[in-house]
C-alpha cells in the first residue's frame, strides 16, 4: 500500500491551521508528535497529531497575546472518561467543549474521527485504529487551542486538584489568587476540582500577565510550577519523558500496539539532562 504525507488545504480531524507565532513556541516546547493514517483508495495518507509532552497528573495549555502569558488552563481529567462519556451523550461532550473553552464556534465533527483511522503495526501494516464516528482526544480542541483533558501518557484515573494550594503573587507581594484563580469544572460525584484556570487577561493592574507572578516560596509561577503545587503530592509531576501511547482498537479488542511519540525539544533536553545525571551522578 502506497503512503503520502498529509497534504495542505483544508484542515483535517486532528491538523488544524498551523498555530500563531507564540503558539508555535508552546507546541515546539512542550508537544510530541505521532501519526495515524486516513485511508484514500489503496494509499494512506499520514494525519500528524499532537500529545502533550507535560508529566503525568495534570497537563495544561498557555494562551498568550504578543509574548504575555495571559491565560493557562490545568486539567487532570482522563481521556478515557471523555471517550465513554462521548460514546453515551456526544451532544454532551460538545456542550461542555463549548463551554470550557468559552468556543461557540466548536463543531462536532471537529470532536470526532471523521473517517476510519489507521496505525502501524509492529511488522509495518495498517491496521484499524479508531473508527469513523468515535471521539478524538487528541482533536486540535484538546491540544493546539485547549485543554479540556488529559492526554499524555501517564495515570488513567484522575487526581482531584488542590486550588487552595496555589497562591499566586505580584511582584510588591500583593496576593491575587482569589482574583485569578477560579475551578471551571468539578466531578460531578465527589465536587473535587477536576479543571482550573489562572486568567489575567481582565486584570487592569497587570502589565506582564502572569509572567510577573511569584508562588509563596518567591520563585517565578511559571505552568510547570503551578501544576506541581496543584496536583496532591503522591501524584506530583516527574521528569517529562517522550511516551509510547498504547491502543487496543476500536472495539477495546485485540493486542495493545505503541504508537511511537517524538519529543519536542524542551522534552528531548530533559531526556538528555537526564541521562547525564545517571552517567555521570552529582555527589
Amino acid at each position: 500500500m502506497a503512503t503520502l504525507s498529509s497534504h495542505r488545504g483544508a484542515p483535517r480531524a486532528g491538523c488544524p491551521p498551523e498555530p500563531s507565532a507564540d503558539g508555535a513556541a508552546v507546541l515546539a516546547a512542550t508537544f510530541g508528535l505521532e501519526y495515524l493514517y486516513e485511508r484514500a483508495g489503496s494509499a494512506y495518507i499520514r494525519l500528524p497529531l499532537h500529545r502533550r509532552q507535560q508529566g503525568a497528573g495534570c497537563e495544561w495549555h498557555e494562551r498568550r497575546v504578543n509574548g504575555r502569558l495571559l491565560h493557562v488552563a490545568f486539567t487532570a481529567e482522563t481521556g478515557e472518561d471523555w471517550s465513554a462519556m462521548a460514546a453515551r451523550e456526544p451532544s454532551q461532550v460538545l456542550a461542555l467543549y463549548r463551554g470550557l473553552l468559552g468556543r461557540p464556534e466548536i463543531r462536532v465533527e471537529e470532536l470526532f474521527w471523521q473517517t476510519d483511522v489507521f496505525a502501524r503495526d509492529g511488522k509495518g501494516a495498517f491496521v484499524l485504529a479508531h473508527r469513523a464516528g468515535a471521539y478524538n482526544p487528541l482533536n486540535p480542541w484538546n491540544t493546539l487551542r485547549g485543554a479540556v483533558h488529559r492526554n499524555g501518557a501517564g495515570a488513567s484515573t484522575a487526581a482531584a486538584l488542590r486550588p487552595a494550594a496555589l497562591r499566586l503573587f505580584r511582584p510588591d507581594g500583593t496576593e491575587v489568587s482569589a482574583a485569578l484563580l477560579r475551578v471551571t469544572r468539578r466531578d460531578p460525584a465527589t465536587g473535587a476540582a477536576l479543571r482550573v484556570s489562572v486568567d489575567a487577561s481582565g486584570d487592569p493592574a497587570s502589565t506582564s500577565g502572569l509572567d510577573s507572578l511569584r508562588l509563596a516560596d518567591g520563585s517565578q509561577a511559571t505552568p510547570a510550577r503551578m501544576a506541581r503545587l496543584l496536583l496532591p503530592e503522591a501524584a506530583g509531576i516527574g521528569i517529562p519523558h517522550a511516551p509510547m501511547v498504547a491502543w487496543t482498537g476500536p472495539d477495546g479488542m485485540g493486542p495493545s500496539l505503541p504508537t511511537p511519540t517524538l519529543p519536542g525539544p524542551m522534552i528531548a533536553a530533559a531526556l538528555a539532562r537526564a541521562a547525564l545525571t545517571q552517567m555521570h551522578p552529582v555527589g
